[in-house]
């Protein structure tokens, strides 16, 4: 196996929220007010470009200095936005890939964050396993269908999820931005390049979820 080839972005605007963990190909609102950050979705909207949202460390005692953040990061690009009168908009932003820092740029020509950092790709999966990848996503379609088993609010998005329309790592990727909650459970999925290991563990995690839903209360 062999690491999963990087591209360099020399400028990325950053975005940085706490508790917030993007995955590829999901959705998220965000309301934006400040504004740095409507100067962003402005370059972002008028020149199409991606930017970075890092999650911020919890707890970080920074104090009249920038927040830290986790190294690895979400990419978005804005697909919709409502512009409202005052100047602040509510966007959705589409998860476009990963990416990790390299270094924050001290940039005084913008008033948003902005560092260079690597583009992501996925490690390829190599062929002797590509099978027991197969059998796992056969099995995430299955878990996931007994997941919301009763839902009417998630049911029919996860049908047509699974409808073999999509790219099996649109499907994982979706589906982990459904069952994963915790932003320490996020990231360390963000933090997954190989797709078979993306895939292991979040079938882990629903096998988890239905071995709950079973168990009578008060088991553990």
């Amino acid at each position: 196996m062999t690491d999963a080839p990087s591209r360099l972005l020399d400028s990325l605007p950053l975005f940085p929220l706490p508790r917030v963990v993007l995955f590829p190909h999901t959705l998220l609102p965000l309301h934006i007010f400040e504004p740095r950050y409507r100067a962003l979705v402005a370059a972002a909207t008028q020149d199409d470009l991606t930017f970075g949202i890092p999650t911020i460390h919890q707890g970080d005692p920074s104090t009249g200095s920038p927040p830290a953040f986790h190294p690895v990061m979400g990419l978005a690009r804005v697909v919709r936005q409502q512009p409202l009168p005052d100047g602040r908009s509510n966007i959705v932003v589409l998860g476009v890939g990963r990416a990790r820092l390299v270094e924050e740029l001290d940039d005084p020509s913008v008033p948003y964050r902005s560092a260079r950092c690597e583009r992501l790709d996925d490690i390829r999966t190599p062929p002797e396993i590509r099978n027991g990848v197969d059998q796992t996503i056969s099995d995430l379609r299955l878990a996931a269908l007994q997941v919301v088993h009763g839902r009417a609010d998630v049911t029919e998005e996860v049908e047509r999820l699974l409808d073999g329309t999509r790219h099996p790592t649109e499907v994982v990727d979706v589906l982990a931005h459904m069952c994963l909650r915790c932003p320490e459970e996020r990231l360390a999925y963000l933090n997954l390049l190989d797709f078979s290991h993306r895939a292991d563990h979040l079938l882990g995690v629903m096998t988890s979820i239905l071995y709950a839903q079973r168990s009578p209360v008060g088991e553990s």
